[in-house]
């Protein structure tokens, strides 16, 4: 998990300086044009190096119901979280969209309850590790995305540096993620998960309070790279904590679908942070350090709260696991849990937000 976590950092570490130079020298819209040529490596090296699918021993029904309610309810509530935040929610092109999110989400659990297979089952949410680490997700990239966004503003119109200069003060951060995610495990092991998730977001809170510090003029390097760095181990270090957390309370029928709201309650964080800390930074006024210092105090106190939320992980990394059916019961006095379905193994770590 910790190597996970790690490369896809490192994919991110890239992506800040290629971004930058190519939004100096070509663009802001030739950034988009990078993903055509990975996604045909991808393609193309995918077949050769991925074993192939295990045979199933059972046929499972695609929940058409469910993956079209949910996707339109989470489509929605970015939409409206995004223009809430740029525009203010009296207007209708916010609140509209945020109320047809919540009737597209109440379709959907009222139809997962129903459905014979369904693509997320109801009371796998009711896990108390499986929603802690979903909250725990939303947090962090609450937390993060908004105060990288902010940085990146403050980099390049406070202290006048040109995109593909600034892209190279990014990277510490992926660095950072790189470090806490092989350590994570370490952590995991000797503190247990709510120790461990409580450490990454002490770094994310330290990390927010050193840019809240930040100097109006001049060029901060050993401030702004010790503040990556310090946030990016946090961050490195919860998301080996969280996802390891997330998916060993499912059952391996459904780890899976595990990773996967995972990854979406990380992705409704980055909106949710964006769409509340950047409006109130602006607010207050990013010509001056006040609206920046606004939004930095903003994503630590949302580093705090998800330190609150990691109190609902298990203290030690405990063999509890949610069955199919939803019961919370423990692995270790069921025989023949493991190794028998083809999703035993299906992660995928948040962490790539970095």
């Amino acid at each position: 998990m910790g190597w996970w976590t790690a490369v896809a950092a490192g994919g991110g570490a890239s992506g800040w300086v290629l971004g930058g130079f190519i939004t100096e020298y070509a663009g802001w819209r030739w950034v988009f044009a990078v993903n055509v040529p990975i996604g045909l490596v991808a393609l193309t090296t995918a077949p050769l190096l991925l074993p192939p699918d295990q045979q199933q021993t059972e046929r499972r029904r695609l929940d058409l119901g469910g993956a079209l309610t949910a996707v339109a309810g989470l489509a929605l509530l970015v939409y409206g979280l995004t223009n809430a935040g740029h525009r203010g929610l009296d207007r209708p092109s916010s609140w509209l969209p945020l109320l047809l999110a919540a009737l597209a989400f109440t379709i959907f659990v009222r139809h997962e309850s129903q459905a014979p297979d369904p693509l997320v089952p109801p009371r796998l949410l009711r896990s108390r590790p499986v929603a802690g680490a979903n909250l725990t997700a939303l947090a962090i990239t609450a937390s993060t995305s908004p105060a990288m966004y902010l940085a990146v503003l403050y980099v390049q119109q406070t202290l006048g540096l040109p995109a593909g200069r600034a892209s190279l003060l990014f990277p510490s951060v992926n660095l950072g993620v790189i470090a806490g995610s092989l350590y994570g495990p370490r952590f995991l092991g000797r503190l247990g998960a709510r120790r461990t998730l409580l450490a990454g977001f002490a770094g994310i809170t330290a990390g927010s309070t050193m840019l809240v510090a930040l100097p109006p003029e001049g060029l901060p390097v050993v401030q702004l790279l010790g503040a990556f760095a310090v946030m990016g181990i946090g961050l490195g270090i919860a998301s080996v904590a969280l996802t390891q957390t997330g998916t060993d309370a499912a059952d391996p029928a459904y780890r899976g679908v595990a990773s996967g709201v995972l990854n979406s309650a990380a992705q409704v964080g980055t909106a949710v942070g964006v769409a509340l800390l950047l409006p109130l930074a602006t607010a207050v006024g990013l010509d001056t350090m006040a609206g920046y210092r606004t939004g930095f105090v903003g994503a630590g106190a949302i580093a705090v709260a998800g330190a609150i939320g990691s109190l609902l992980v298990p203290p030690v990394r405990s063999l509890i696991t949610c069955s199919s059916s939803g019961v919370v019961t423990d692995a270790s006095k069921q025989d023949g849990l493991k190794g028998n379905n083809h999703h035993d193994n299906a992660r995928s770590s948040p962490g790539a937000w970095g």
